[in-house]
């Protein structure tokens, strides 16, 4: 995650917690920390040791669980009351782990507004809780969309070069992938179910 990226997240954000291992690179850039949860096997006493006498507050579970440190984290978050998460990094490489953060943050974005902010590119996931994405947009960026339920009803694309209107997504189809914008306002909206428009960091697919 670039550097300025990281820390323009971290400047709008209400709250910033720092999950395991993704904390180390928190400290590095300097970014303050609300919170540092998990259970850190993957980080080290010393970071752990540096950021509780800064003052930020530790929350601390086994190893041995059910659920993982991301999961822990957004169902903090989500019984906190916020309206609104982005997550940032949880891709690494283990292939197993970033599939289950895919469809983990799809649960939870049927309750909030959430993104995924990666090194890979960018997720904004619809839900009949967030049901619009829109933005001003550059000609030709490429974009994905990806259905994550039975079927992500009522989808409707405008500022696209292939544009929908009150399509029925299926999942696992690659209808939506490789889409691009045209410049202008590009506006996404759904009626019903779950899906992922996805900007990958690479613009052409």
């Amino acid at each position: 995650m670039a550097t300025d990226r990281l820390a323009q997240l971290a400047a709008w954000a209400e709250v910033v917690v720092g999950i395991d291992g993704g904390a180390r690179q928190a400290l590095a850039e300097g970014i303050r920390l609300d919170l540092l949860l998990g259970d850190f096997d993957s980080l080290e006493d010393e970071v752990i040791t540096r950021l509780s006498a800064t003052g930020t507050p530790v929350q601390r579970y086994p190893v041995q669980k059910d659920a993982t440190d991301t999961e822990l984290a957004l169902e903090l978050a989500v019984n906190s009351g916020v309206k609104e998460i982005v997550v940032v990094s949880g891709v690494g490489d283990r292939l197993d782990h970033s599939l289950a953060n895919l469809f983990l943050l799809g649960k939870y974005a049927t309750q909030v507004k959430l993104t995924w902010v990666t090194a890979f590119g960018t997720i904004y996931y619809l839900s009949e809780k967030s049901p619009k994405f829109s933005a001003e947009l550059t000609p030709d960026r490429v974009f994905s969309i990806i259905a994550l339920s039975d079927c992500l009803e009522g989808l409707s694309i405008s500022g696209a070069k292939y544009p929908l209107r009150s399509f029925c997504l299926p999942f696992g189809s690659t209808v939506g992938i490789s889409n691009e914008s045209t410049g202008g306002k590009l506006e996404i909206t759904i009626k019903r179910g779950l899906g992922a428009v996805v900007f990958p960091e690479v613009n052409k697919a």
